[in-house]
């Protein structure tokens, strides 16, 4: 076998995502627009410096989207490779200062090129460099899912990076409008404590009082210091005067996340673990849920998590609520321009 061979065997999962990253590139940057403008030239009889005019503008556009989309999927890598850290260290009572990562059996420091998200993983086939034992693919996957957390709430959410050069970072940088970058930090900021709180849940400990203290911390400084970050807040019609209507719709978002949370674990009470610490874990989440969607948003996400644990349990024989809420609320997100119609 040749060595070309060999390091094509050896390498081929990390040559593959970026081989798919690549084509999917050209086939957007250079593939897509050549078509096109062959075909409109073809129509309208442009000439062919215009054609090649308009062929380097859409490259250099999509090529410039592509960027930005990789780096927002980077960015929700990165902070998934730190809630591996929080999930992992915090229910155990260890710091998430206490030094870098390490591998789990022989506690060797892992190198910072090898703790790329994702990337670092398949670069080493799964496994420890120094011991060679495996690492489990939960670390990559959780990974893999805040990248795409984050890319697609970018896409879909009130930064609207479907079109970058027309969106809220646009309106951000030229007009300095920091309500579409404000709401996406409150969205993301939502589903990572949700993905964190049901990893840590499904490890069998219940959610740390530090964990939810931080949440809640976040959840009533942010709305109270800036404000806007509610779709809809209660008490928006006359007679209730404008300072009270952000604490108002605090304090009913998470009053119907708590009873929601308790209504929805009563309907699925099949997890494993102990039965209080179950019914506190799924209540204080529901209860995060409502403070950052507020009470209109949170009915909906308690509906979607309904059927996606009871979908879970005929599917997979078992399902843990709150990785349900997860999946719930990035769907509130995804879809709530549309959803907050029928409000």
């Amino acid at each position: 076998m040749s060595s070309v061979a060999r390091f094509f065997r050896r390498r081929w999962p990390i040559l593959l995502p970026l081989g798919v990253l690549l084509a999917a590139w050209l086939a957007y940057a250079v593939i897509s627009p050549a078509i096109t403008g062959a075909l409109q030239g073809g129509r309208t009889g442009l000439h062919g410096d215009m054609v090649w005019f308009e062929l380097r503008q859409a490259f250099l556009q999509r090529s410039l989207a592509a960027f930005v989309w990789l780096w927002f999927f980077m960015l929700g890598g990165a902070i998934g490779s730190y809630l591996n850290v929080v999930v992992w260290r915090v229910p155990r009572g260890m710091s998430v200062a206490g030094g870098g990562s390490k591998c789990p059996f022989c506690r060797t420091p892992i190198r910072k090129t090898d703790n790329i998200p994702v990337l670092g993983w398949l670069r080493l086939n799964g496994r420890c460099r120094a011991c060679r034992l495996p690492i489990a693919a939960r670390y990559p996957i959780v990974e893999l899912v805040m990248g795409l957390t984050f890319l697609s709430v970018a896409i879909a959410g009130p930064l609207d990076l479907a079109h970058p050069l027309e969106s809220g970072i646009q309106s951000l940088i030229l007009d300095g409008q920091w309500r579409p970058a404000a709401s996406y930090a409150w969205q993301v900021t939502l589903l990572t404590l949700l993905l964190g709180a049901g990893l840590i849940l499904y490890d069998g400990f219940p959610i740390p009082w530090s964990f939810a203290i931080f949440a809640f911390l976040v959840g009533t400084c942010a709305p109270l210091a800036y404000g806007e970050l509610y779709p809809v807040e209660w008490g928006s019609g006359p007679g209730f005067p404008a300072w009270s209507r952000t604490p108002l719709t605090m304090a009913v978002g998470l009053a119907a996340g708590i009873l929601l949370g308790a209504g929805v674990h009563l309907l699925t009470n099949f997890s494993s673990g102990p039965a209080g610490q179950r019914a506190g874990g799924v209540m204080l989440a529901f209860a995060i849920a409502g403070l950052y969607l507020g009470w209109q948003a949170v009915l909906t996400t308690a509906a979607t998590t309904l059927l996606l644990t009871l979908a879970g349990r005929l599917v997979l024989g078992q399902t843990t609520v709150v990785l349900a809420l997860f999946a719930a609320a990035w769907v509130q997100t995804i879809c709530g321009k549309w959803m907050s119609l029928w409000w």
